[in-house]
């Protein structure tokens, strides 16, 4: 109950969009989680002795206010960056924030056989990394404003509704397989990372076509 009214608490990151920039709100969310999960995760691993039940419910407070600010910081970037495919971008980001618990608990499954301390301390470090990574590179950009451009993305949301696609087929088959053995976890555990990491050619394809405009440019202007 105590996480789900931090969440209520996410028009607090809805009207701090307005005012602050993207990493600012980023901030807030990573260190809220690293906060949150990380105190429960000191309890629940023994590290400190159990805390009264209502300082437990600030922290559980404190660790589902930390996603709200996490996903409306991305939410409306993404929506002000692609005004064109607003659709998809809702779809992809929400599919994944339904995901997220279901892929944090099946890559606990894989590497550290549930342990429920590792999923906890998980909860607590990667979100805060992803973000403070995120700090650097999420930021608004000029919108499409040719159709070659809006083109271009359509190309580029296609390609992650397969990834978020594929990314739940993996976790089907996985949840469905009885008894998986350690090797079927660890295959299922780097897939799924693998499958997570992909969007990142994106930029990549991106910078590395910059460049050969670029080059072209320069050789045509020697020309």
């Amino acid at each position: 109950v105590a996480k789900d009214v931090g969440k209520a608490f996410g028009l607090l990151a809805g009207l701090a969009s307005d005012r602050f920039s993207t990493p600012v709100l980023l901030l807030i969310g990573s260190i809220e989680g690293l906060i949150g999960y990380g105190v429960q995760w000191l309890v629940v691993s023994g590290r400190i002795s159990p805390l009264p039940y209502w300082q437990m419910c600030v922290f559980l407070c404190l660790s589902g206010n930390s996603t709200t600010w996490m996903n409306t910081s991305v939410l409306v970037t993404c929506i002000r960056n692609f005004r064109r495919n607003r659709g998809p971008v809702s779809w992809i980001l929400k599919g994944f924030v339904g995901l997220s618990t279901a892929i944090f608990t099946d890559l606990c499954s894989a590497f550290f056989s549930d342990d429920p301390t590792t999923f906890l301390l998980m909860l607590a470090l990667v979100p805060f990394f992803v973000c403070l990574a995120a700090v650097f590179f999420l930021r608004e950009i000029r919108p499409a404003t040719t159709m070659a451009e809006e083109k271009e993305e359509g190309k580029y949301f296609s390609a992650f509704n397969v990834v978020a696609v594929a990314v739940v087929f993996l976790q089907l088959a996985y949840d469905f397989t009885p008894n998986p053995t350690r090797g079927h976890s660890l295959g299922f555990g780097i897939t799924l990372l693998v499958l997570l990491a992909s969007p990142l050619a994106v930029p990549v394809h991106k910078l590395v076509n910059g460049l050969r405009i670029t080059a072209a440019e320069a050789k045509i202007e020697r020309v």
